[in-house]
């Protein structure tokens, strides 16, 4: 039985120009794998440009097969992120709306 888990990258110092460099590959990556995809995007820095991580919701049957997944994107693979973290998610509320349990 599949689930939900949230993952959140941190960006490393000095990873624009790396992050630039797979964002290409990157982007056909996320693009093979949308239906697992529950919602993703950069994190921004106050400015609301700068890039600072990335963030995914994203469907799989287990841990393990959620770190799979982040351990095979481009961005990682390059070295982008510092810091990963893995977390089983449950969404009460989602487009403003607690969901029923």
């Amino acid at each position: 039985m599949s689930a939900h888990y949230a993952i959140h990258c941190l960006d490393g110092p000095e990873s624009g120009p790396v992050r630039e460099r797979a964002l290409a590959a990157h982007r056909d990556y996320v693009d093979g794998l949308q239906a697992h995809i529950a919602m993703s995007g950069p994190l921004l820095a106050e400015d609301g440009v700068a890039r600072t991580g990335q963030l995914y919701i994203v469907e799989a049957e287990d841990e393990h097969d959620a770190r799979r997944f982040i351990d095979e994107d481009p961005f990682t693979v390059a070295g982008v992120f510092a810091s990963i973290t893995v977390h089983r998610f449950w969404a009460k509320f989602l487009n403003g709306a607690r969901e029923a349990v």
